[in-house]
């Protein structure tokens, strides 16, 4: 992860998630290389209220080196595998 990104596990779910903070849909868009996945502002730390952005993905493919697509309730993210 970068130095303005949180190293974020969901559970029941794989993998990890490079996060950076958000509020509103204000997620950065400057993407990984190969990644053409979409920024979405949709994790919540819940003991926090801080709020993540997350790369909404439709297939493996859109998330670049190292990362799958997994569901995670209604929505898909990309996830690094571990």
């Amino acid at each position: 992860c970068q130095p303005d990104e949180a190293n974020v596990t969901i559970e029941g779910v794989s993998g990890s998630v490079c996060a950076p903070g958000c509020t509103m849909n204000s997620c950065p868009t400057d993407l990984p290389q190969g990644v053409n996945a979409t920024p979405t502002c949709n994790i919540i730390n819940w003991g926090t209220g801080l709020m993540y952005c997350s790369l909404g993905c439709g297939t493996n493919s859109s998330c670049g080196h190292n990362a799958t697509c997994k569901p995670v309730q209604d929505v898909f993210l990309c996830t690094y595998d571990q």
